[in-house]
Order: C-alpha cells, then structure tokens, then sequence
C-alpha cells in the first residue's frame, strides 16, 4: 500500500517552522509542527515513509531520545537533526541510531531543502523494502505446516528423495508440495526462497 510521505518538524523556534514549511510545499507533501516532543508522539500517529526534522536538545526531552521513540514505533521515519552547535558525541550517536543527517541551524535554504529531500527519498526506499518484506512473510504464512517442512528442508539444500526419506513420504508427495510452495510464496527458486526467509528473520 502506498504511503504519502510528510515532513513533521518538532522544534520550540517557531521560526524554524515557517522555514521549513515551504519546502514540505514544494516537494508536495503534508507538513506538521510541534513544539515538543511529547506533544509529537501524542497527537501525531507515525506511519509510513515521514521525515522528522527536530534539535538534540527540546523543550521536554533530549532529541536522540525522540529518535528512539519514533523508531520504536516506525522503522521507516527518518530524522533530520537541526541544531546551533551540535556536540560531536551527539552527531555521532545521532548517526549510528539511523538519522539521515545533522544540520547547523545557519545552514542555507538550498542545504535544508536538499537534507529534508534526501530524507524523504530515504523514508520512502525503507518503506517501499518495509512493505516488501511483510508482504513476503505474508505469503511464507500461507504455507500449511508440511509445505514449511518440506520448504525448512529445501533451504539446507537436500535433495526431493533426502527430503522424502527424511519426512517419511513418497517422492511424489514432496514434488506436489515443493510446487506449491513455489506457487504460493511467488518464486521460482531456491535462491529466491532462501532471500525471502532471510528477509523476514
């Protein structure tokens, strides 16, 4: 399912929303402003591919600590850090946690734009492979458990008549439920099996 992406900014400078307002209106996407991270995360239901743009340092809670909650809540939110003077720690620790960037608050209009625009691009490749991998898995679910025996058996790389010897049934039986495991999960070989349960694990 496809998923407008919005740019949602949470930051006490009110003048920082009316920057950035603009460029959600250019890249024709919703925008949102919050003054606090609290009021954030309890007005705002996080979904799909959305960009955050906020401050390490809020009216309510540290910045990195938002970033944790969003990400508790959805994988494919992407932050964008705006800041006067951002300690080095806090750029780095911002980094390893998956934010797309760490901006100064002097940066120019150009610089912003293309930041929140790299973000977004970023925030709809992680939902597109998000939606990807669910899909698969809903599709593994429709195996009846012995297509997932055959299929667990498959994956080590044994052989239709191993497999049959070791699941006590004819060659024919594992044939009929190798095919149907192929037509139900959508693929056409092992390899692609093999990236489907990867994926979802």
């Amino acid at each position: 399912m496809a998923h407008t992406p919005a740019l949602n900014v949470v930051h006490h400078d009110r003048s920082l929303h009316l920057q950035l307002q603009p460029i959600a209106r250019a890249l024709g996407i919703p925008f949102h402003a919050y003054l606090d991270g609290e009021s954030f995360l309890s007005r705002h239901r996080i979904v799909g591919c959305e960009c955050v743009v906020s401050d390490f340092r809020l009216l309510d809670m540290a910045g990195l600590d938002l970033l944790r909650k969003v990400r508790e809540r959805s994988q494919t939110a992407v932050f964008v850090f705006i800041s006067d003077a951002p300690e080095v720690g806090h750029v780095v620790q911002a980094i390893k946690s998956g934010a797309a960037d760490v901006l100064l608050r002097t940066s120019s209009e150009m610089s912003l734009a293309a930041a929140i625009s790299a973000a977004i691009s970023e925030a709809q490749r992680q939902y597109r492979v998000d939606e990807a991998h669910s899909q698969q898995q809903q599709l593994l679910q429709t195996l009846s458990e012995k297509e997932r025996d055959v299929l667990d058996l498959m994956l080590t790389g044994l052989p239709n008549k191993v497999i049959a010897r070791r699941l006590s049934v004819s060659l024919r039986t594992v044939e009929v439920r190798r095919q149907q495991i192929f037509k139900k999960t959508q693929t056409k070989s092992v390899a692609e099996l093999v990236r489907m349960v990867i994926c979802g694990t």
